[in-house]
Parts: structure tokens; sequence; C-alpha cells
């Protein structure tokens, strides 16, 4: 693979990647324990604990991208943060009847959102930094 490639895809600085993909373990340890406790009932089901997260996340992606590029880097951290959610779904679906599907087809459609919106925020993030440089 070439270095442009390799650049575009993972990142300049293979450290940073590094630290960054470490972020997306950390995002999906977190994610699993929040939204399994939402499930529980332990937290209350509200929008600054459903949707607060997610725009962290994004902004993580972002700002992964302005720093170092690496579409699967930023896609990652947004889609492991994903996983957290969907094993809670699945940990609701054991408990009982839900009202929402749970399969297989489900997880990977709110897993490819994810990590759309992560590669969005790449984008994002990329162009942003070109702009600054230029600009400065």
């Amino acid at each position: 693979m070439g270095a442009n490639v390799s650049s575009l895809l993972v990142g300049r600085d293979q450290r940073r990647s590094r630290r960054f993909s470490a972020l997306a373990g950390v995002f999906a340890l977190a994610s699993t324990l929040v939204y399994t406790a939402i499930v529980l009932g332990g937290l209350p089901d509200t929008f600054p604990f459903m949707v607060g997260p997610v725009v962290v996340v994004l902004g993580a992606a972002t700002v992964c991208a302005y720093l170092n590029d690496g579409l699967l880097v930023s896609g990652s951290i947004t889609g492991l943060f994903a996983v957290g959610g969907i094993v809670a779904m699945h940990v609701d679906a054991g408990l009982g009847p839900v009202s929402y599907p749970v399969s297989l087809a489900t997880d990977i459609r709110i897993l490819a959102i994810f990590v759309g919106v992560g590669i969005a925020g790449s984008l994002v993030g990329a162009v942003a930094r070109r702009v600054v440089t230029r600009v400065f």
C-alpha cells in the first residue's frame, strides 16, 4: 500500500493512530457500560444520556481526522461506540420483549450508520485542517 493511501486510511502518524484506536476501545467499553445501565434502569433514559455521548464521539472522530487524517480510525471510533449500544440492545432483549427489532440485520444497519457518520466526521476534520493550513 502506498504512503498516500496509508495516510488517508490509517493516518500520517502511526503513534497518534494507535492512541485514537485505543480511545475507540475506551468509547466501546464506556458505551457498553452506560447504555446497559440505562437499559437496566440505573441511569435515566433522557436526551442528554442518549445523544450527548454520540456528539462527543463524533467530535472525537473529527478531531482525530483534523490531527492525523485516517478514515478507518475515525470510522472505528464511532463504530466501536455503536457496538456498546448494540450490546445494550441485546441485553434489553434478553430481559423480555422489546418494542424494536433486535436482529443481525439491525445490528449491521446501526454499525454501518455509525461508521458512516465517523467517516463523514473524518472528512469534515480533514477538510478543516486543509482550510486552516491554507488560510493561515
